[in-house]
């Protein structure tokens, strides 16, 4: 059996809710061994990932990794919110009994991380010192090496937000299980993949994936599904899926901060990466703050709405990123930044990468190529025009590579919002 009290002494682990709740789903699923991380172990997991074939490199630190090719998105279908109470079933919640989702999911989870390294990432989804910190704290276990490496730059990470809590027991219970990717049934009726959010439990299963949203339990499931849950219930907050901007008029020393509501994949990180027109720029700056995600509250000193983006990173589509459409994501994922790139094209021969809209055409010389599936594309039969990279293939990059971050992005205090966009 895996000895977990000693990697949790290792690492510094004092909260005696998070070792129970390790100690629990360390069994259940049968890992072998237990590590906890933290920023420090960035490199190391890097080069074991290189090693082990599960990253590429993709330019200086660069890295390219591709999931399954049945696991490239969120799957709405298979995603759960769940309670104890049946009032809670909304018309987009896809509301089911907690009891009934749990069961399912440990049965699911039970011994399916045997002979894996079961990974426990401690994360803060807010500022420091925030005023919504008491709901931002988690614990996510997983048993994908490289699930730790995205949420590193999507969160932040570290045991002292466990051990500094003021109830041991006031944290986020994410657990990830990637299961057996070839035989889950993907879009059939044997489907098995279920993503639980069970919010009245402050608990998230997810089961059958080690892609984005389905893995990285602190963005989406946390950030978004549980935190607006967390918001509604203390009637505290809001969680909202807005972008987070903020621009600073030169001739009169003014800030403003506007949020924008916008679904997925509707060009949100590029309108949150803006710059100011050229027209513009001598009387204007632009400030990113977020793209994805932002939880909104009333300061009750003041009256005001204030925001601030509990997420840590950019999980971006690369899908028509370019000089033209955004210049400064690709100055955040530029040799050196540590950016990881998912389901893209691929040249394994000199570490280059692609995808549609990248440039006006792809590359001429196609040696090398390699698709989001891995196929060469020197192999393609005359008049196959299928994508190289799959439409949903992403860069992950953390916030303080974005060149026009915010100077106070990270400010306990948040930012006061004086309009939103819908």
């Amino acid at each position: 059996m895996v000895d977990v009290n000693t990697a949790l002494d290792a690492a510094g682990v004092t909260n005696p809710k998070v070792r129970e709740y390790v100690a629990y789903w360390a069994e259940l699923t049968g890992a072998e061994r237990i590590e906890v991380v933290s920023p420090a172990d960035d490199a190391r997991l890097i080069a074991e990932c290189l090693e082990a074939g599960e990253l590429e490199p993709a330019g200086e630190g660069l890295y390219y990794s591709r999931s399954y090719h049945k696991d490239t998105a969120r799957s709405e279908e298979r995603t759960v919110v769940a309670t104890s109470r049946p009032s809670d079933k909304g018309e987009y919640n896809n509301w089911r009994d907690a009891a009934e989702m749990t069961e399912l999911q440990k049965n699911n989870m039970r011994g399916a991380s045997a002979g894996k390294t079961m990974y426990v990432i401690p994360y803060l989804m807010a500022p420091v010192g925030n005023a919504l910190a008491p709901w931002a704290t988690g614990v996510e276990l997983t048993d994908c090496r490289t699930v730790v490496l995205h949420m590193i730059r999507m969160a932040r990470v570290g045991v002292q937000y466990l051990n500094d809590l003021e109830d041991p027991n006031s944290f986020v219970r994410a657990v990830h299980v990637t299961g057996d990717l070839e035989n889950l049934g993907q879009g059939t009726p044997e489907d098995s993949r279920y993503f639980v959010t069970v919010a009245d439990e402050r608990t998230i299963l997810h089961y059958g994936s080690s892609y984005g949203g389905n893995a990285l339990l602190g963005k989406i499931a946390h950030g978004l599904r549980q935190a607006a849950y967390d918001g509604w219930v203390s009637g505290k907050f809001l969680a909202e899926q807005y972008m987070l901007i903020g621009i600073h008029d030169k001739e009169t020393g003014k800030d403003y901060h506007i949020c924008g509501g916008f679904p997925s994949a509707s060009g949100k990180t590029n309108l949150a990466m803006m710059l100011a027109p050229d027209v513009l720029g001598d009387r204007y700056h632009v400030s990113f703050y977020g793209d994805d995600i932002a939880w909104l509250w009333v300061d009750e000193a003041s009256g005001k709405l204030y925001g601030m983006n509990p997420e840590y990173g950019v999980f971006g589509v690369a899908k028509d990123t370019n000089e033209g459409t955004n210049p400064t994501a690709l100055e955040s994922i530029a040799p050196g930044t540590g950016a990881i790139f998912t389901n893209i094209a691929y040249n394994p021969t000199t570490g280059d990468v692609w995808w549609e809209g990248r440039t006006p055409n792809p590359p001429e010389d196609v040696h090398g190529w390699l698709d989001w599936l891995g196929n060469p594309i020197a192999d393609r039969e005359n008049g196959d025009d299928s994508p190289w990279a799959h439409p949903n293939s992403r860069f992950t990059t953390t916030l303080d590579n974005v060149p026009n971050i915010a100077k106070d992005y990270d400010a306990a205090s948040g930012v006061p919002i004086d309009a939103i966009i819908f």
